[in-house]
């Protein structure tokens, strides 16, 4: 046990994978952890001599997952920064991250919402970072109802802008709208289908958005070919499953599958 943290947050050290896997998540606060520990949990996340312990142990990678989970349990506002800026970085990018740190952000509540704006609207970023970033959004309004017609304002507001971005973000803008249930947003939304800006292989066509959002009790057309282009060699068109941890410089599909993968199980929770 590493004695430079004191031992309610030491013990994340030793909890390991399998707590990691279990859902639901296990009550951290259990441990005895409180806000005072935040800042140690903080230093947790990245903390050099933690990676060291972690490469030495048969327990992986996982005491920063524990670290971030317990964040979110505490609703630590002082860890808003931290964790975007963990989010962030696509330096060593991971789908844990993807998968987790929306929702751990979302705990910690509507100031997330901030953090998560300025993210979303970095067109420096990585466009799968700001995917997660609007997730945050969704994650927020979900766990806090109060927060909802904000969140949806949010990205309703990047919807209007549907003529000077690309399909996929505005895909992945409807995503998150739809996860909300923002009916007030569909006329904005079938504009942007209609003038084909939407990338219809994320969320389908405007008529399968519409029965998600109960707009309609059922598909009116038959359901297009989301997939139109056929490659030579069958072999070739065969989807290789995301690495579990993704390098900087690699392919940005592999990235795609990771978050689109990565809401479907947020959408399960």
């Amino acid at each position: 046990m590493d004695r430079s943290y004191s031992p309610p947050v030491a013990q994340l050290l030793e909890l390991g994978e399998e707590k990691v896997r279990q859902h639901p998540w296990p009550d951290y606060l259990a441990l005895g952890l409180t806000r005072e520990h935040a800042p140690e949990l903080v230093r947790l996340l990245t903390d050099p001599a933690v990676q060291d312990y972690r490469e030495g142990s048969a327990k992986g990678f996982w005491p920063p997952i524990h670290a971030w989970r317990a964040l979110g349990q505490l609703q630590a506002e002082e860890a808003l920064q931290p964790l975007v800026k963990l989010l962030q970085d696509t330096a060593d990018y991971d789908d844990w991250r993807i998968s987790e740190l929306p929702q751990v952000l979302g705990m910690i509540g509507p100031a997330a919402i901030s953090p998560a704006l300025r993210m979303a609207a970095r067109e420096d970023l990585d466009e799968y970072t700001r995917y997660s970033a609007m997730n945050v959004l969704t994650q927020v309004a979900t766990r806090w109802p109060d927060a909802r017609d904000q969140c949806v304002e949010v990205l309703t507001a990047f919807l209007r802008n549907w003529r000077d971005q690309e399909p996929e973000f505005n895909a992945a803008v409807i995503a998150e709208l739809v996860d909300m249930n923002a009916t007030e947003a569909a006329p904005l939304m079938n504009a942007a289908f209609e003038a084909d800006a939407v990338d219809i292989s994320m969320n389908g066509d405007w008529e399968d958005v519409q029965v998600e959002l109960g707009l309609l009790p059922e598909r009116i057309t038959p359901r297009p070919n989301y997939f139109p282009f056929r490659l030579s060699t069958p072999s070739a068109h065969r989807a290789e499953p995301p690495p579990r941890r993704v390098r900087s410089g690699q392919k940005t599909k592999d990235r795609r599958k990771q978050v689109k993968a990565a809401r479907k199980r947020n959408r399960r929770k």
